[in-house]
């Protein structure tokens, strides 16, 4: 089982934070141009770093505590440190 402290969740989170922006960058270059056909949707309230963070460690999880949620709980506890 890995134990995941504060220092090495904020570490990935910037790996993943890094790599999203430069990705980023990529992507609006070959995006066609044009109307988009995006009702008025609400905002995600996660980012797309935050969210692939939550999925890298729930991958990296041996236990899977998604299934009880104590994982959501513990990755919640970290969120007060990307404010």
């Amino acid at each position: 089982m890995h134990i995941f402290n504060e220092d090495k969740l904020i570490q990935i989170f910037c790996m993943v934070d890094d790599f999203c922006k430069e990705y980023s960058k990529i992507i609006q270059q070959r995006l066609l141009t044009g109307h988009r056909h995006r009702k008025n949707l609400p905002e995600p309230s996660l980012s797309i770093s935050e969210i692939m963070t939550i999925e890298i460690l729930y991958h990296l999880s041996a236990d899977f505590p998604f299934l009880s949620g104590q994982f959501f709980h513990r990755s919640l506890s970290f969120a007060s440190s990307f404010d």
